[in-house]
């Protein structure tokens, strides 16, 4: 092998040794407005809700959804789990309005649970957690077993509100309940006794969004100047919190968090002034990645993040070309392909330019080029 050779095929390697660094978007062919709600599973399957029907998505981008209720007046869907289970809410009449988990044969037989409002999350067991309503008007964080058919109010941390945003497989529950002084808290709730519900701190409020099954907490603590910085909470409670972004640059609003410790949301550039889908890995806590630099799609901004699962995909809401509110798909590239000089999971034109742009260039003779990167 001649040294010319031997510096090319060492450019092709050092292409292929780093994760991939890019997203393959596809146009799920839904309108949403600027809160979409959607979930994905980890078997990629999507739910969601437009025009008043819950559907399961088409994640092709060819549009050919699938009604989950088209019996009822309207419906939404608001998560799912592995085992397809989908839950969300039911109208009958406009005066009659229930939470459901959904019959997705076909036959109608959805499933009321019981006092929830809304549920918001289900783990793989059939368990499912949101938001329910008291006689008294005051919402509660509630629990439904499917499996079981119990249903229990989570309690709060002496005050009268509370709300659980997610459960994940080990029975886990977060979200926020109301302290006595009338304070919103994040919160680890117990099911099994609401007196053991954990305060997971701020003293000047704070709220847990999202838990994955490693036991990673996400959410928002507020100071005492009225500035809320998203954290990774401790969950015994002691404050050991981390603060994503403690540069401060960004107003940063973490959504989801998968098994592998990858958290998504919204993000503001308090500098320059715009929003953007982020993507941060938990061990690299003050990295905040902008979605929008990961893909490319001509006429597209990402502007939230909303859900992802274990597989690495995404979903976000932005515009499209169109300059609607659209959602979109976000594949990750997983593929260790040889020549694939920008990871972007093909091998083009646009690898080879990246190429002879180096052509010639010879790190050990010139260390100084600006090509040559020192690899950490």
């Amino acid at each position: 092998m001649n040294r010319l050779t031997a510096i090319v095929l060492a450019i092709l390697l050092a292409a292929t040794a780093n994760a991939a660094d890019y997203y393959e978007v596809i146009d799920l062919d839904v309108p949403t407005d600027s809160s979409p709600i959607f979930s994905i599973n980890n078997g990629g399957q999507i739910v969601g809700s437009f025009y008043g029907n819950a559907m399961i998505i088409d994640p092709t981008g060819d549009g050919n959804h699938a009604p989950i209720a088209p019996e009822v007046l309207s419906s939404s869907a608001w998560a799912n789990n592995d085992n397809g289970q989908i839950v969300g809410q039911v109208a009958l009449t406009p005066e009659t309005v229930y939470a459901s988990l959904f019959d997705t044969s076909g036959a109608g037989n959805h499933i009321e649970l019981e006092t929830f409002s809304v549920p918001l999350s289900i783990n793989n067991n059939g368990q499912v957690v949101g938001q329910g309503a008291t006689p008294h008007g005051n919402y509660r964080a509630t629990f439904y077993d499917i499996g079981i058919g119990i249903t229990v109010d989570l309690g709060t941390l002496g005050g009268q509100d509370a709300l659980a945003w997610s459960i994940n497989d080990n029975g886990q529950i977060v979200g926020w309940a109301a302290a006595a002084d009338g304070t919103d808290h994040a919160t680890l709730f117990d099911a099994s006794d609401p007196n053991n519900n954990i305060d997971l701190g701020g003293d000047d409020g704070s709220w847990a969004r999202d838990i994955n099954n490693n036991g990673q907490i996400i959410g928002h603590q507020f100071d005492e100047h009225g500035f809320s910085p998203a954290v990774i909470f401790d969950i015994t409670g002691q404050g050991n919190n981390i603060t994503l972004d403690p540069s401060g640059q960004s107003a940063v609003e973490p959504i989801a968090i998968n098994d592998n410790g990858l958290i998504v949301g919204e993000a503001h550039n308090l500098i320059e002034q715009y929003t953007y889908a982020m993507l941060i890995d938990a061990s690299e806590p003050d990295k905040v990645i902008n979605l929008n630099d990961l893909v490319d799609a001509e006429g597209v901004w990402l502007y939230r993040a909303i859900a992802i699962n274990n597989q690495g995909q995404i979903l976000c809401g932005g515009n499209g070309i169109s300059e609607n509110w659209e959602t979109f798909l976000l594949n990750p590239c997983n593929y260790d392909l040889s020549g694939d000089v920008d990871n972007n999971c093909r091998v083009d034109l646009a690898d080879f330019a990246k190429m002879a742009g180096n052509w010639m260039v010879d790190c050990f003779d010139t260390p100084s080029d600006p090509a040559c990167v020192t690899i950490p």
